[in-house]
């Protein structure tokens, strides 16, 4: 029996961790996956490091790229010029879009995509060509 390919996108700013990430990043740790890993394999596209879950995880060297812009912003908080230097880097280079864009080839072979948090990257997943499921999770606080 051949297992669905079940892809989750998680937004830059998403932490994946499993003691300090989202619900999101919680419900997809360890604990479910392994509940279901004879029926689906899972893959979690995100741009933070791989926080220690066992398998599944990518991302790119934007992905990379983004998780380090962001590590320099947490560090240097205290500093107000270098903070707003790299929160401006972040601004202008770290986008959701860019990092799906990146790793479409990835995502395409998919049986179904979820995304987290960002609906509008539906129908950019849409234009670049993918073809199968998409679900959105969309999360608000009240």
């Amino acid at each position: 029996m051949q297992k669905n390919k079940i892809g989750i996108f998680l937004p830059y700013a998403e932490n994946y961790d499993s003691h300090y990430g989202g619900s999101y990043c919680k419900m997809v740790g360890q604990e479910t996956l392994s509940r279901n890993l004879d029926k689906y394999h899972f893959s979690v596209y995100s741009a933070s490091g791989d926080k220690g879950y066992p398998e599944g995880y990518k991302t790119n060297i934007y992905g990379k790229y983004i998780s380090f812009i962001k590590n320099k912003e947490r560090k240097y908080a205290k500093n107000l010029l270098r903070a707003k230097i790299f929160y401006q880097i972040k601004r202008f280079t770290c986008r959701d879009s860019f990092l799906l864009f990146s790793l479409f080839n990835e995502i395409k072979k998919n049986d179904i995509v979820i995304i987290h948090n960002r609906p509008k990257l539906v129908s950019f997943l849409r234009r670049l060509g993918f073809d199968k499921k998409i679900f959105c999770i969309y999360t608000t606080v009240i």
